[in-house]
């Protein structure tokens, strides 16, 4: 099971069809599933062999869900009903035994990406500060409240920067029925992710969302042209084929078959970061 911790929350949520959707008891069961994940490898069993668990996973049972949920109207059906709902949402995979189950949160980087130390600091920052007396405190006043800011400072941009890599791959995934295919992983401080961030960076998020929304006119990105190609992620994030798609290079594209332009042959590779 996990250790202690923090989790992050969105604020976002709220807005999500996996929140509003969702009955009283399925948004207690989402919370107590983020709660229950290991936010570190760990060694435990599974399938009657060793077996190590990473970040965003965890093995249990549809009873230990229940029970941790410390609700008597949150039945053991419940939760079954709310796992596969949010497994049909893309929220979490489930591989399940006759004895019990490996949960893994999808894109838990994405949204937990946190170390160990920076855990460690703010617990530290937490005992010092109920060890200091009323005369620390004043004293320190004016510097703690200095550290404090860079901290928030630092923690918001991070927030920031997920939060707009969130939107950017949901953005993304609803090219999946003009035949796109879709962003399943995406690990923080890959190539992609930092593709991703870098396009951010350079253009502002509401270019890049513009961008991909321009990918539904284009007939030709989705495929319709000579060699059946559709545009990728990966292909749309590098900086010379990103800033065609955004300046409506590929709309209204003669699609003729014996259309001569050449495209990359990088853009056939699908990598997962």
């Amino acid at each position: 099971m996990n250790d202690n911790g923090w989790i992050k929350l969105y604020r976002e949520l709220i807005d999500k069809p996996i929140w509003i959707n969702s009955t009283l008891e399925q948004r207690v069961i989402l919370i107590t599933l983020l709660c229950m994940a290991n936010h570190k490898p760990k060694k435990w069993e599974f399938k009657g062999s060793p077996y190590e668990v990473q970040a965003g996973q965890f093995i249990t049972s549809v009873k230990s869900i229940a029970s941790k949920c410390s609700n008597k109207d949150i039945t053991t059906q419940k939760v079954r009903t709310a796992l596969k709902r949010f497994k049909n949402l893309g929220f979490l995979t489930i591989e399940t035994t006759s004895k019990d189950s490996l949960i893994t949160i999808v894109n838990w980087e994405l949204y937990q990406n946190y170390t160990e130390q920076d855990n460690k600091q703010n617990n530290n920052q937490l005992t010092n500060g109920q060890q200091s007396t009323n005369n620390q405190v004043t004293t320190n006043k004016n510097v703690k409240n200095d550290k404090n800011e860079k901290n928030i400072l630092t923690i918001s941009k991070d927030i920031v920067c997920h939060s707009d890599v969130q939107q950017v791959i949901e953005k993304w995934n609803e090219l999946e029925s003009f035949g796109i295919i879709a962003v399943k992983k995406i690990s923080s401080g890959s190539k992609r992710y930092n593709s991703v961030i870098a396009r951010i960076k350079q253009y502002g998020l509401q270019d890049v969302l513009q961008a991909i929304g321009s990918i539904k006119q284009s007939p030709f990105l989705q495929g319709e042209n000579a060699k059946d190609w559709a545009i990728t992620f990966d292909w749309f994030v590098k900086p010379s084929n990103f800033v065609k798609v955004l300046e409506g290079n590929y709309l209204n594209r003669d699609l003729q078959k014996n259309n001569s332009e050449k495209i990359s042959d990088d853009r056939f590779r699908y990598t997962e970061a």
